[in-house]
């Protein structure tokens, strides 16, 4: 019987509140800094069978990104790739392969981020012509 009478008392205490366990609150670890970005770019003129330029610019608010730029155009089932380049703040002029057939292509601009720096990606659609 005292057992039963002493569980009751503790199990109204801790429903009550005036008794409880100490626990210690949940930290996260410290979170690493990241900095979105955007991408633009521009393009010109381009003839069958030639490279389209595109100018890309990648932008961080007031910081200038690294990273590596890479570009990426398709027409149908048809798939160019151009060459990785460095990206350090500045805008730079890349080249995509060879676009061979008329029409439009859609090209895909991709910035890997180094660093803190977000990746980032913009479509843009070049129109080859005569």
């Amino acid at each position: 019987m005292k057992k039963l009478v002493l569980g009751l008392l503790a199990a109204v205490l801790l429903s009550a509140g005036l008794v409880g366990v100490q626990g210690t609150a949940a930290h996260a670890g410290p979170y690493p800094g990241t900095v979105a970005t955007t991408t633009k770019a521009k393009v010109g003129k381009v003839g069958p069978g030639k490279r389209a330029k595109l100018t890309v610019r990648v932008k961080a608010g007031a910081a200038k990104p690294t990273g590596k730029v890479r570009v990426t155009c398709t027409q149908g089932r048809t798939k160019v790739a151009g060459p990785t380049k460095s990206y350090a703040g500045k805008p730079i002029a890349i080249k995509t392969g060879k676009l061979k057939k008329r029409g439009v292509w859609r090209c895909v601009v991709k910035f890997t981020g180094s660093g803190v720096y977000k990746s980032s990606k913009v479509a843009t659609q070049v129109r080859v012509r005569r």
